[in-house]
């Protein structure tokens, strides 16, 4: 039993570290794009 607790929160931990560099990942892109796009209309 002990052994399932663990292994779900792994789980848990695991997903929450991939969401959060995944929000990072797309604010990043999003502010590239953005300078990109402002650096090409100047």
């Amino acid at each position: 039993m002990f052994y399932i607790k663990k292994f779900i929160f792994v789980l848990h931990f695991i997903f929450i570290v991939i969401f959060y560099i995944y929000v990072l990942l797309k604010v990043y892109l999003f502010e590239i794009l953005n300078i990109m796009i402002r650096c090409d209309l100047t």
